[in-house]
């Protein structure tokens, strides 16, 4: 499939897609859909010596963080274009244009999510995690709440292992892994399972 047959085919909005045929249409990129993978959402490559460069984002994701992840993507590589190798993957080039990106095609957004994209695109983040704004529109459930919610010497659950919350380092939480009995720092903005039961 060439370039406009694999926009045509994305898991996204008609709007949504106009905005991804206005910035990589008429490029060379190799654009990816993936399984989903548990670590990484998206993922942008370079190959210098092939002159390659390919996108992936996870095909499972709904319209809406399809269209963000693949933005934040295609962010990357405007930013590589433009800048070349030297820059940092998520430093101050690419925080400007994502957050560009991010306010004009807001309209492709549903409604309800305009107004809270408008803010986090003042300052993007690397990871979804790493803002609530991001968070609360695409990954919070009903039964997870943020770290920072949880009280110090109560146990959560994140992913499929027990944690005790145990004292604050700066941004972040020094928790024990109540398995293995070892200490990690989890962000405070990770979103976790509260465990009732015991401590």
């Amino acid at each position: 499939m060439n370039i406009q047959e694999k926009i045509n085919a994305l898991p996204c909005s008609v709007f949504q897609k106009k905005w991804i045929e206005n910035w990589i249409g008429q490029s060379q990129v190799e654009l990816k859909l993936s399984r989903d993978r548990k670590t990484k959402l998206g993922d942008y490559r370079h190959w210098p010596k092939k002159g390659l460069d390919q996108i992936s984002v996870n095909a499972n994701l709904e319209p809406d963080f399809f269209f963000f992840t693949l933005t934040h993507e295609i962010a990357h590589y405007f930013c590589r274009k433009k800048y070349g190798q030297s820059i940092k993957p998520h430093g101050v080039e690419w925080k400007a244009c994502f957050g560009q990106m991010i306010v004009e095609s807001i309209s492709a957004y549903s409604l309800e999510k305009r107004p809270q994209l408008l803010v986090y695109s003042l300052s993007p983040t690397a990871t979804l995690g790493g803002s609530k704004i991001t968070t609360e529109l695409f990954l919070k459930k009903t039964d997870h709440v943020y770290l920072e919610e949880i009280a110090f010497g109560e146990s959560f659950r994140l992913g499929t292992r027990n944690f005790l919350k145990v004292e604050k380092r700066k941004l972040r939480y020094l928790c024990k892994d109540k398995d293995k009995n070892k200490m990690y720092l989890v962000g405070k903005n990770a979103l976790v399972e509260k465990i009732e039961y015991d401590r």
